[in-house]
C-alpha cells in the first residue's frame, strides 16, 4: 500500500501533537475527530476536523480497524490507516466499547504533489500538504472546481476551501441551482455566511428566484430566515429582498403584524409597519 501510494514519511517534531478520536454518532456509524497542534518558532498551527462516518464508509475510511475491534468490551490496542489523496494517517491507540482514541503520524503522497503541479495548481510545501491531508483536500474538490468552470485555484485556495467546509457536493449543488461564481474567494464567502442549498431552494420556493449571490449573503446576514419569509407572506405581504432586510432590521415580525391586525390595523404598507414599530406602537 505504501509503495503504491508513493508515500513520503513526515516525522512530527517534538512540539507536534496529532491525535484522533472515534465516538458513536446518531448521524452516522461513528464520529471521527482529528486534531493537530504544532507549536514552534514562527510556525504555530492548531486545527480540528470532525466528520460523521456512515456505516457504508466505515471499512474504507478505517483500513485495518473492524467494528468488532471498536466494540471490544475488554479493550484492545488498535493500529489502522486513514488513506486520502494527499497521503495517509497511520493511527495507533486503544478501543473500548465503541470508543477509541490515540495518536497518528503522517505520510504524504508524492504522487499527489506531482499531480497538483501537473495541473498548474503548484507544488505544495510539506506544511501545506499536511494541512491538505488533515482537511481532506483531494481530487474530488479539484474536479468539482473544474466542472464548475471556476478560476484555477492555488494550493492555498484549496486549503482554504476545505477548511471553510466548501465541499465538492456544495460546489456541485450551487451549479445545479444555477449559482455561478468564479473564484475560490467567492465560494468561501458564500459558505462562511451560511448560504446553504436548502436556504437557496427555500427562497426560490417562496418566489425569490433570481437573486444574486450577494443578495443571498445580505439576507442571511440580516437574519432573514425562511420562517420569517413564510410568516410575512402568510400575513399577506410579498416584500422585495431589500424590504425583507428593512423589516427584519426594524424588528417587524409576522407576530407583530398579526398583533396589529387584532387591534384593527390591517392592510398597512411596509413603510407604515416600520414607522409604527419605530414609534413603539
Amino acid at each position: 500500500m505504501i509503495a503504491a501510494l508513493a508515500l513520503a514519511a513526515v516525522v512530527a517534531s517534538n512540539a507536534a501533537v496529532q491525535t484522533w478520536n472515534i465516538e458513536p454518532s446518531d448521524r452516522g456509524a461513528v464520529s471521527l475527530r482529528i486534531s493537530v497542534r504544532i507549536e514552534s518558532p514562527g510556525h504555530d498551527w492548531d486545527t480540528t476536523e470532525e466528520h460523521d462516518i456512515p456505516e457504508a464508509a466505515f471499512a474504507t475510511t478505517f483500513q485495518g480497524l473492524s467494528r468488532a475491534d471498536l466494540a471490544s468490551p475488554a479493550g484492545m490496542k488498535v493500529d489502522f490507516r486513514i488513506v486520502r489523496d494527499a497521503g495517509m494517517l497511520e493511527c495507533e491507540g486503544w478501543a473500548h466499547d465503541g470508543h477509541a482514541s490515540g495518536d497518528f503520524t503522517v505520510a504524504l503522497s508524492q504522487a499527489f504533489a506531482r499531480s497538483l503541479a501537473a495541473r498548474g495548481i503548484g507544488t505544495p510545501t510539506e506544511d501545506q500538504q499536511r494541512r491538505m491531508l488533515i482537511a481532506n483536500v483531494g481530487y474530488p474538490l479539484i474536479d468539482a472546481l473544474e466542472a464548475g468552470r471556476y478560476d484555477r485555484p492555488s494550493v492555498a485556495d484549496l486549503i482554504k476551501l476545505a477548511e471553510h467546509d466548501v465541499t465538492p457536493d456544495y460546489i456541485a449543488s450551487l451549479g445545479a441551482a444555477g449559482i455561478h461564481l468564479h473564484s475560490s474567494e467567492e465560494l468561501v464567502r458564500i459558505r462562511d455566511h451560511d448560504v446553504t442549498i436548502d436556504y437557496i431552494n427555500g427562497l426560490r420556493q417562496a418566489g425569490y428566484r433570481n437573486l444574486t449571490p450577494e443578495q443571498y449573503v445580505r439576507l442571511r446576514d440580516h437574519d432573514v430566515t425562511l420562517a420569517f419569509v413564510s410568516g410575512m407572506q402568510a400575513a399577506g405581504y410579498r416584500p422585495t429582498p431589500e424590504e425583507l432586510v428593512r423589516l427584519r432590521d426594524h424588528d417587524v415580525t409576522p407576530e407583530y403584524v398579526a398583533d396589529l391586525a387584532r387591534h384593527g390595523y390591517t392592510h398597512l404598507s411596509i413603510d407604515d409597519l416600520i414607522r409604527l414599530r419605530d414609534h413603539g406602537v
